[in-house]
């Protein structure tokens, strides 16, 4: 299976180099940013197609409890980041990125969620789950 058909840029295939060249361990770590880098294409893209950014959702209590969600809106597709805020008990944070409860929790969304979506995202974000060991 290949993604040449989704390729925005099919013209610059025969430039590419191979992935058992690319990404070897000892050149991952030579890598410097380049104009063709990622962010930067997708920064030129957002730019020159007029991407929209919105925050619809932004529900906090003083505590800083509640939910949020920030759009971005492309000429073919809305992505979403939905935001959870928990109120911590200082007993239960951690400075570990491994832990049982977090004091924000976060999801991905195609398209813009609505409040059914949201209850579904944040009850899967806040199961219980077994620590790694």
């Amino acid at each position: 299976m290949t993604c040449g058909a989704l390729n925005p840029m099919p013209e610059v295939a025969q430039y590419r180099r191979s992935p058992d060249v690319v990404m070897r361990l000892a050149r991952m770590g030579a890598a410097h940013p380049t104009r063709l880098s990622f962010l930067r294409q997708m920064l030129r893209r957002v730019q020159q197609e007029g991407w929209q950014f919105d925050r619809p959702v932004w529900e906090f209590d003083a505590r800083g409890q509640g939910r949020a969600v920030y759009r971005a809106i492309g000429p073919e597709r809305t992505y979403s980041l939905v935001a959870f805020g928990h109120d911590l008990p200082d007993e239960m944070r951690s400075d570990r990125v491994i832990a049982t409860a977090w004091d924000a929790t976060f999801t991905l969304f195609d398209g813009t969620p609505d409040a059914e979506d949201l209850a579904v995202s944040y009850t899967h974000l806040t199961l219980p789950t077994t620590p790694y060991v």
